[in-house]
């Protein structure tokens, strides 16, 4: 796998990313789909400041 010009740290090595709807989060959470705790807190800190829906 070639690293294509990104500098990842250990733990970032192998994720991959991809658009979807907002409201979809809060049930791919649920669903286990979504798991980190990075993207999950930062999710829940936007919905609680009002940023999103």
């Amino acid at each position: 796998m070639a690293n294509q010009g990104q500098n990842l740290d250990a733990e970032e090595v192998g994720l991959t990313a991809k658009k979807i709807k907002i409201d979809a989060f809060p049930e791919l959470i649920l669903a286990g789909k979504i798991s980190d705790a990075t993207t999950v807190t930062a999710f829940l800190l936007a919905r609680a400041k009002g940023l999103i829906g």
